[in-house]
């Protein structure tokens, strides 16, 4: 594989194959160095934090997965706001609530469980 080439600001990318399906083309996703940085160096901490919480590694390991990835969406604004991490640390802490949250089972819709009855009119008495 040829060394990739360097970013506007002087780092190398991290890329990454994805296989579509049978047939399609290839695409590399190319991630920034500055984030694939920021995964290396925090994703055991998280992984760890994940698994004490969920208690279930396959579990946890989609939960660290999908904050990064809501990590990666907005990268560029979190490195602008100096605050990485917490901006890090909450989209985990979202991800491991979603997880640990079971779904909403559907809701039945609303049956009575007696026909509704007919207001009875006033009875008449004669006086």
């Amino acid at each position: 594989m040829p060394p990739a080439s360097l970013t506007a600001d002087g780092s190398s990318p991290h890329t990454t194959p994805v296989h579509p399906p049978l047939g399609e083309q290839a695409i590399t996703v190319v991630l920034p160095a500055d984030f694939a940085a920021f995964c290396q160096l925090h994703h055991e901490i998280y992984q760890h934090f994940a698994h004490h919480l969920l208690a279930n590694h396959d579990t946890a390991a989609d939960a660290v997965q999908h904050a990064l990835g809501d990590l990666a969406a907005s990268w560029t604004q979190a490195l602008a706001s100096h605050h990485t991490t917490a901006i890090a640390w909450e989209a985990l802490t979202h991800r491991i609530q979603r997880a640990h949250t079971p779904p909403t089972p559907p809701r039945a819709p609303c049956t009575p469980s007696s026909p509704p009855q007919k207001p009875t009119p006033p009875s008449c008495t004669a006086s």
